[in-house]
Formats: structure tokens, sequence, C-alpha cells
């Protein structure tokens, strides 16, 4: 396993170029229709108008994904809950040209407990386990299981694979596990894909009353 200082910030880079790219895009797409519109300003009926604004909207929703992808230096963990974040974090998926048609099959998010972490490095830990999932060629799974202790992000290629013990894992395992370094993570690879566990906010409140 390669432990160069440099390679988790060079693997997140390397997925968030890919992403920004697709959005450069996408932005330009919005734009170019935008200014098409404009054109057509003479004249203009209830129907135009509701395109335009239809437009701004989806400019407004790309530029607010745009700004999930820069790290935050120094920030706080806090309790975050998985139907808050992963629907963001398959929109930034969907926004890389090669995962457009991909199909994303979502386990049920209700129920799940939360856990303590910073919201945007496990956002951009999710986001880098999808693509090099995806990578692979296959389409795409991610199942949220979770007891008292620990809520477990099962990303893959099928339904059902086993949940196998942590270990040492690759380059993206490596690069997750620096991410979510402070966060009491684990995660490791399995033969379909990968899995990440967070300790729950109550199972880490129930830690903290026994070690004061």
């Amino acid at each position: 396993m390669d432990e160069r200082p440099d390679l988790p910030a060079a693997t997140w880079l390397a997925t968030a170029e890919r992403v920004q790219r697709g959005l450069n895009h996408d932005l330009s797409n919005r734009t170019a229709a935008l200014a098409a519109i404009v054109g057509l300003r003479d004249g203009a009926d209830r129907d135009l108008l509701t395109r335009m604004d239809d437009e701004v909207g989806r400019l407004g929703a790309l530029l607010r994904l745009m700004r999930l992808l820069p790290r935050v230096p120094n920030a706080s963990a806090e309790p975050v809950m998985a139907d808050d974040f992963v629907p963001d974090v398959l929109a930034l998926v969907g926004c890389i040209a090669e995962f457009r048609d991909v199909a994303v099959r979502v386990g049920p998010l209700g129920g799940v407990p939360p856990v303590r972490c910073r919201p945007q490095a496990l956002q951009h830990a999710l986001l880098l386990l999808l693509v090099a999932v995806g990578d692979a060629g296959s389409t795409l799974s991610l199942d949220v299981t979770h007891d008292e202790a620990a809520v477990t992000f099962g990303i893959g290629t099928s339904a059902g694979s086993p949940l196998d013990a942590p270990g040492t894992g690759d380059a993206v395992a490596t690069a997750v596990a620096h991410l979510l370094r402070d966060d009491g993570a684990l995660v490791w690879s399995v033969e379909a894909g990968y899995r990440l566990r967070l300790p729950t906010l109550t199972a880490l409140r129930a830690r903290s009353r026994v070690q004061a």
C-alpha cells in the first residue's frame, strides 16, 4: 500500500476535477440556454418567462453543487443524517460525464441514526468511493445498515455483498481514511466495492459518559 503523504489529496483532486469538468459543461449549457432565451425576449410571453425561471433554478442548483467541492479546513464535527447529504453526493456523481447514464440503487435511508462528523468530509468520502466503484464498469449500489453502535455505508456493484472485517485497503480507501481521520471512521475494500463505518452519535455520547 502506498502511504505517501500526498496520496489522499491527489486521489481526491483527481475525482474533484472530473466533477468540476462535468459541472463546467452543465453550466455552459445553462448559460447558452439563457442567452438564447434572452435573445427571444421581444414579445416575451408567460411560457418564455417560465423557461427562463427554470434555467435560473438549474443554474442555482449547479452552483450549489460546486460549492460542495472545495475542502473546508478546520471544519467542526456535527450530527449528520444520511438522508440529508446522500442526495447531494449522488448529484455530484451524476455530474461526471461517464456516470450520467449509470443507475445508482440506493437503499432506504429513513430511520438511519445520526453520526457525528464533518459533513463535507463525509460527502467527499462517499463521492470518492462511488466513483471508484463506478469506474469498475457496473451499476452502483449504496446501502446503509446500522445498529446502536455504528452506521455502515456499503458501496458496491451488486446488492447483498457481505460485510467483511475491517482491514487495509487500496489508494481510495487510504484517501477516505485520511479524509475522515478525526471522525472515528473505518473503511475497507471488499470484492464488490467498499465499506465505510462510522460510530453513531448515541454511541459516541455513551463513550464520553464512560470516559468522564
